[in-house]
């Protein structure tokens, strides 16, 4: 049943995804709230600021600020259906900048409750955060992580391994 999986769910990753908000600068909170003469629960979105309960989160939204929400929503959409295999992620960070896309691999990879005990194919044209994981971030990564540039010559897909040296 739905209804007895979301509340409980929401409570155990309310604080991830809070904390990814307010460290990936967006001032906004979510909370999960009892409908009044019901059983049923609702998510809301508040702006910390005292706008109170955001109502049409599509019109106040921007784009960037849809787009985190989109990830947080697979976050908990991970957990929620147990995906313990493989999690493919296409490009969840090159359109944001420097601390939005920290708060997006912290909130991934590094917290608690993230994916670090999955497998992840992580594909993006953001190639700093590539190497930030590699060569400045594996410590906190267990096993280490692994990374690949892909080209195309001729019709032959190359793989060429990033690896940290240390020469």
């Amino acid at each position: 049943n739905r209804k007895n999986i979301l509340r409980p769910l929401f409570e155990m990753y309310s604080k991830e995804i809070n904390d990814f908000l307010y460290y990936a600068g967006y001032k906004y909170q979510v909370d999960i709230v009892e409908e009044e003469h019901t059983t049923d629960y609702h998510l809301i979105l508040k702006h910390v600021d005292g706008e109170g309960v955001i109502q049409a989160a599509n019109e106040h939204l921007s784009f960037g600020e849809r787009n985190a929400f989109a990830l947080v929503i697979v976050y908990v959409w991970c957990f929620l259906r147990m995906i313990r295999y493989l999690v493919v992620l296409d490009d969840p960070i090159s359109s944001f900048d420097g601390n939005k896309k920290f708060a997006i691999i912290n909130m991934l990879f590094m917290g608690k409750h993230s994916l670090k005990n999955r497998t992840v194919l992580l594909l993006t044209h953001e190639f700093n955060t590539v190497i930030d994981v590699i060569y400045n971030m594996p410590y906190n990564f267990s096993p280490a992580p692994k990374a690949a540039f892909l080209t195309t010559k001729n019709g032959v897909l190359c793989e060429k391994e990033i690896k940290k040296n240390r020469y």
